[in-house]
């Protein structure tokens, strides 16, 4: 977990570490995992407790040294009891969730190729408040497929204000596209032809990946 650690220390977003002491491939099949669940239209998902074929679960480790790892937010593929064979936990060396720094970057890639095809396709977009709806009805494709595939779901958004979304504020669609008025331009950006800035704010559906159970017994 010393190792782990480190890349704990450094924040390393797109790193994920991965104990094993048997099989040195045991990352191949952690990817081939993912990206069999990611397909176009897939479902959003998690790593967490998924079987990895081929990988041989970790059946030493205590609960102490598990939790250490865990704690380092490293990844290793143990079996749990008798009857459970589980990856845990999908994280990134700095505590995030492998699939949200997945998704979130195919999100970011598919907004970012949208725009590209509207500049390229139209004889122009005019610097007018029209012409910038034109390239925010087009970002709302990209979210709206992440809507409909659970990588987004309606929530508050718990981040500071931008322009008119503040603290506390619901997000019933799960994100929110802003921008201000051309008629706000610098003259320096007008010249320069650009677009005002254009805000994606975008709450994530997260995953349940701990229970705590209450049973009270009456008799």
């Amino acid at each position: 977990a010393t190792k782990m650690q480190a890349l704990k220390s450094a924040g390393y977003m797109r790193t994920m570490a991965v104990y094993s002491s048997e099989t040195a491939t045991i990352t191949a099949g952690i990817m081939g995992r993912a990206m069999g669940l990611n397909y176009e239209g897939s479902p959003a998902f998690n790593l967490a407790y998924k079987a990895i074929a081929g990988a041989t679960p970790e059946t030493a480790l205590t609960a102490a040294q598990l939790e250490a790892l865990l704690a380092a937010n490293g990844n290793v593929y143990v079996q749990q009891g008798s009857a459970y064979n589980l990856f845990r936990q999908g994280k990134m060396a700095n505590g995030y969730a492998f699939d949200d720094v997945l998704l979130a970057d195919m999100l970011a890639n598919s907004i970012q190729t949208a725009v590209m095809n509207t500049l390229t396709a139209e004889n122009k977009i005019p610097q007018t408040d029209d012409g910038v709806q034109i390239l925010v009805n087009v970002i709302s494709g990209p979210c709206e497929d992440m809507l409909e595939r659970g990588y987004l779901a309606p929530g508050v958004w718990n981040r500071n204000t931008i322009l008119s979304l503040a603290r506390g504020d619901m997000l019933t669609r799960g994100y929110k596209i802003m921008t201000t008025s051309v008629n706000d331009q610098s003259q320096t950006d007008r010249d320069a032809r650009k677009a005002p800035p254009i805000y994606v704010c975008v709450k994530t559906a997260g995953a349940i990946e701990y229970v705590v159970l209450a049973i009270t017994v009456n008799r």
